[in-house]
């Protein structure tokens, strides 16, 4: 008779877990789908994030992707530069600010299926890269000098923002020659 009560309760104690379970799932679905807080925060902060390494023919370039320079060249101007890495989709209204200790040199990774219309006039240069996404190629790159002080750079816009690069001009000291101050 112990093992019959005993059997019926351990089978109300299952139902009720389902049953939980069930809600819990059904309340996360609609809390995910109408986004509420803190759903949106955290979108925003997975597309916002920023850090400053050094780049080396073969890393990503992207903060959430894998996608690197296919050429590699190890003799590449580009090798050894601070890379500013962004998610590959940011979107182009979410502008990098940066306080330049010193005046530098910004380059920035162009796809031709993205608009690349920038807050300011780069030059084209002769660098050779070949970054594959899914949805497009970055394949040349333009650069500017900047003074420095503040600089605002757009991450692109398109189907993908524009890796960033930065190197101190020569004479500048080259340990950390800027930040991001957002």
């Amino acid at each position: 008779m112990s093992i019959n009560i005993i059997h019926r309760l351990y089978k109300k104690n299952v139902i009720n877990c389902l049953i939980i379970f069930s809600i819990g799932l059904l309340i996360g679905a609609i809390w995910y789908k109408f986004r509420f807080f803190p759903i949106s925060q955290i979108s925003h902060w997975k597309s916002n994030r920023v850090s400053i390494v050094k780049y080396t023919a073969g890393d990503p370039l992207f903060y959430d992707r894998e996608y690197y320079d296919e050429i590699g060249n190890k003799d590449s101007v580009l090798n050894g530069l601070f890379l500013i890495k962004i998610t590959r989709h940011r979107n182009s209204k979410d502008l990098v600010t940066i306080r330049a200790k010193y005046p530098l040199i910004i380059y920035r990774v162009l796809s031709e299926s993205n608009e690349n219309q920038f807050l300011h006039q780069y030059k084209e240069t002769n660098i050779k890269v070949k970054i594959v996404g899914h949805l497009s190629i970055h394949s040349s790159v333009v650069k500017k000098e900047f003074p420095a002080g503040l600089i605002t750079l757009s991450p692109g816009k398109g189907k993908s923002s524009s890796p960033i690069l930065i190197s101190p001009i020569k004479g500048s000291p080259v340990s950390q020659p800027f930040e991001i101050i957002n």
